[in-house]
């Protein structure tokens, strides 16, 4: 079981089916949708103030308002990286742009970028490799 998964995305239609998806492979005992990287960080904020354990897991989209995915990851790496590297963040992205998927490989805190729609195959690699770092904390 994963404990927690943020999914940060702005799109209702992706995150119903990526909703979906994820509980068809794994189960995930909290499971946190944010419209944009704002709120995300905002977020992750909060649980540093109370204390609380961040996600074993972040996918987050690349095109987004308010915040796009490469802002918030420029941001989480300058306040939480280092404190959280056994963090899985995973971009997801619908342009088939080159320079969006190598950038996004450049941040040390990302560790894989794809393409939507995902694969249920895909889905089943990210969150075992998450649930492995997971477990091998315990």
């Amino acid at each position: 079981m994963i404990n927690k998964l943020l999914l940060i995305d702005d799109d209702e239609l992706t995150t119903y089916l990526l909703q979906k998806l994820i509980k068809g492979v794994r189960e995930v005992k909290e499971f946190v949708i944010k419209e944009n990287g704002l709120e995300a960080f905002e977020y992750l904020e909060g649980l540093s103030r109370k204390g609380e354990s961040f996600p074993n897991i972040i996918l987050l989209d690349i095109d987004m308002p308010v915040m796009n995915g490469f802002e918030f990851v420029e941001l989480y790496e300058k306040r939480y990286w280092r404190k959280h590297m056994e963090l899985k963040l995973v971009m997801i992205t619908s342009s088939k742009r080159k320079m969006d998927f190598e950038r996004s490989l450049s941040f040390q805190s990302v560790s894989d970028c794809i393409y939507k729609p995902i694969s249920r195959e895909k889905m089943e690699y990210i969150l075992g490799e998450a649930y492995s770092l997971h477990v091998n904390k315990l």
